[in-house]
Formats: structure tokens, C-alpha cells, sequence
């Protein structure tokens, strides 16, 4: 059995499953064609109460466990930010979405003993755009978990909207303070589109920052080749997720 209770408060969708057999995979379908759910893929058996906080506003969706299957709406009139697996959203203001830009990426190396100065030059197809937070609607808290571990982060936007959902990286966020002449405080999140993470795509459950490996414990200990080879390739760039999206 499966009920579901959209919560536009929440922008999700509360899914109840009852008596649901091992290795079932909750699948979400609003005319696409069916996805599956985020969170909900190969479930132990028994009864779950899980939530769904990707689902597209404004549309039927049509959710599906094992053979039981219930439909709803999650209704919700302004453009939403969330995260993909931190239980964390905000509304937004779209400001622009640029249909796509060309940019380049480069890179000099200068050899300091006046040798062959090498270039490369890396052009790349980008989509990009803005969003705007009014400060007042929103605790800066809950902004700053928003993007404190750089996770692709789900726009989502209502019926009419002239931008579609879609999986963005925030750029450089900047904070504008209030003044005399306008007294509100806002914060800019410039984007990139990058492509949809998978349906499993979450932290590891006991990732720490002792779990990062030290390959070099010094400076000292990084030698002329490593350097050169940094420099010889294409990246890697913060957002090499730009690549073709």
C-alpha cells in the first residue's frame, strides 16, 4: 500500500508505505515517463515513511511501489532551491537564465628557466543564469548549509514559469547589505546547469575529513613532474560538470 500527503509548507511530498517487499523502488511519473525517487531505491521490507523533495510542482505525479501505485499534486506558486539529500530548500526569485554561452578555459605556464611556454585552451558549452534570495524571507543559516558542501543543488518552478526545473551549481554567492536608499538585503547565486545527479547520489554515512587521503604530506614531497602534469591537462576546474551541459 502507498499514500502520499503533498506539504507545500515543505515543498515535498510525505510518502507512507505499508508492507512493501525487500528491494522495492519507489518510481515517480508526471508525464515523462517513470523516475525513480531519490531516497527510496531498494528499500528493506516492511512499512516506510519517507519524503520526496524533488517533485516537480503544479503537475499529477503518479507514484508507484511494487504493484501498488496513488497520485497527487504538490502545488506550490514560487521557484524553490533545494538540496538533494540535506533536508534544506528556500524560495527563490529567477533573474535571468541565459539559453547558453560559449567560454573558454586556459591555462599559461611560463617555465621559469625561459623555456617553451605552454597554453591550453579548452572551449566549453555553458548554461547559466541567476537567482535572487531576499534575505528577509529566508534565514542565512539555512542559506549557508545550502551550499556548504557545493552538492548540485534542484530548481524547481511552478506552472508558467518561463524556466523549467533543472540541477544547478551555485557559483560565486555574494551577499548585498542594505542602505539608505534601499533598505533590503539580498543574495545573488549566480548558476551553471549541470546534469541531474543519480537516484543514490548521497554523502557516505561516515565520511569525515579523516577519511580524506594525504598523498603528499608536504610541499616539499610534490616533485617537478606532478607539477608539470597539472599543468599540461585540460583541469580538472571546480565545475567540470559544465562539459556539454
Amino acid at each position: 500500500m502507498i499514500a502520499l500527503q503533498p506539504d507545500p509548507a515543505t515543498f515535498a511530498v510525505v510518502v507512507t508505505l505499508t508492507g512493501v517487499p525487500a528491494g522495492t523502488t519507489v518510481t515517480r511519473d508526471t508525464g515523462a515517463g517513470p523516475e525513480n525517487v531519490r531516497g527510496m531505491v531498494d528499500l528493506a521490507a516492511g512499512d516506510h515513511v519517507l519524503t520526496d523533495r524533488e517533485c516537480p510542482f503544479g503537475v499529477p505525479a503518479l507514484y508507484t511501489a511494487a504493484t501498488a501505485t496513488a497520485a497527487t499534486q504538490l502545488d506550490v506558486p514560487r521557484p524553490v532551491l533545494s538540496h538533494p539529500y540535506i533536508p534544506l530548500a528556500v524560495t527563490v526569485t529567477v533573474e535571468n537564465d541565459t539559453p547558453q554561452s560559449w567560454d573558454a578555459a586556459g591555462t599559461v605556464h611560463s617555465p621559469l628557466d625561459g623555456g617553451t611556454v605552454t597554453v591550453t585552451y579548452v572551449p566549453r558549452r555553458i548554461l547559466t543564469g541567476n537567482l535572487r534570495v531576499p534575505v528577509a524571507d529566508n534565514d542565512v543559516t539555512t542559506l549557508g548549509q545550502l551550499f556548504s558542501d557545493s552538492a548540485p543543488l534542484l530548481l524547481r518552478t511552478p506552472p508558467g514559469c518561463p524556466v523549467q526545473d533543472r540541477w544547478i551549481w551555485a557559483e560565486t554567492v555574494t551577499r548585498t547589505r542594505p542602505t539608505a536608499d534601499y533598505p533590503l538585503s539580498w543574495i545573488d547565486i549566480p548558476y551553471v546547469r549541470v546534469a541531474p545527479p543519480g537516484d543514490t547520489f548521497a554523502p557516505p554515512a561516515d565520511w569525515d575529513w579523516s577519511a580524506v587521503p594525504v598523498a603528499f604530506p608536504t610541499w616539499n614531497e610534490i616533485t617537478a613532474p606532478t607539477w608539470l602534469a597539472l599543468l599540461a591537462g585540460p583541469g580538472p576546474y571546480p565545475n567540470a560538470s559544465r562539459w556539454g551541459w
